[in-house]
């Protein structure tokens, strides 16, 4: 299932999933006021769990390919599918104490260190360089922010030299742990879990 750019899937089917395997793939949800609420993104390697509500959708925030893949009750699927399910909870419970406890600069901290352990290089003994092709306004909608202040707040990183940004779409982070410490919590707390997906056949 390719997908371009903006692109959505209204309704997953309660007997599949989808898996990311090329691209990033939000779950958003328009707010009653007309803003924009991005709740999860799912990484190549990832599945989006069928448990959102109906008034979430699926969407491409790059240029994605989506495997379907239905959800066979042998073969350890259940098992899978409930470890997902699991995993994806202590995902969305970890998001919801980001968003309800830490201030900006900590928020774009903890998600920039967490899109480099999902999606980043290394560089040099304990940097990573990442392309993350998501606007500031994609980025400002995950964090609960305005795109300014996201914009305001990647200045400041780059003034304190703890992140570089070659381009709007590169970041490069000569020191992760230096950037992860001005997170109140470590990804391998409770942050996103990594390329979940369920024993099922592609379909």
């Amino acid at each position: 299932m390719p997908l371009e750019r903006g692109q959505r899937v209204d309704r997953l089917r309660r007997d599949q999933l989808l898996v990311v395997r090329e691209g990033l793939v939000a779950v958003s949800v328009i707010l009653s006021d007309g803003r924009r609420q991005i709740l999860c993104l799912n990484t190549p390697g990832e599945s989006i769990c069928p448990v959102c509500s109906n008034d979430c959708w699926i969407e491409a925030l790059t240029p994605s390919l989506l495997d379907t893949s239905p959800i066979n009750p042998g073969n350890g699927a259940m098992e899978d599918l409930f470890r997902l399910t699991h995993n994806r909870l202590i995902s969305a419970n970890t998001h919801l104490l980001t968003l309800g406890r830490f201030d900006g600069a900590e928020r774009v901290a903890a998600f920039i260190v967490d899109m480099c352990r999902r999606l980043g290089r290394p560089v040099g003994k304990a940097g990573a360089t990442l392309h993350l092709p998501m606007t500031r306004d994609d980025i400002a909608d995950y964090l609960g922010l305005n795109a300014e202040t996201v914009s305001r707040l990647f200045s400041r990183l780059k003034k304190s030299k703890i992140a570089l940004f070659p381009t709007p779409t590169e970041i490069i982070v000569p020191d992760l742990a230096a950037l992860e410490a001005r997170a109140p919590i470590k990804p391998g707390e409770g942050f996103h879990a990594r390329k979940t997906t369920v024993g099922a056949t592609s379909g």
